[in-house]
């Protein structure tokens, strides 16, 4: 995942021109920023378990070809972060 400064929300619509066929964001000119200097991070998956595990949309879509074989735990690799809260519309991880 990288991150992009942006300042207004004309930066943020400018994205739409900047998505490869795969639906990655591909920016040259946009400025990083390192994930030390973010308030927020808002990020979607395909689920999540109890423990705050996430199966997102990897780069390698690994998650569309091995999805998980139960509903109750979300397999985790050396890579993978916890989430620090999960928020949902019934209950709060």
């Amino acid at each position: 995942m990288e991150m992009v400064k942006l300042e207004s929300q004309k930066d943020y619509l400018s994205l739409k021109n900047s998505v490869d066929d795969s639906g990655f964001l591909t920016l040259d000119t946009k400025e990083r920023v390192i994930a030390t200097q973010l308030d927020l991070i808002i990020m979607s998956g395909l689920a999540f378990d109890l423990n705050r595990n996430r199966l997102g949309y990897g780069r390698g879509c690994q998650e569309w070809t091995n999805p998980p074989k139960t509903n109750n735990d979300i397999p985790e690799s050396e890579y993978d972060r916890k989430l620090d809260l999960i928020l949902s519309p019934n209950q709060n991880f």
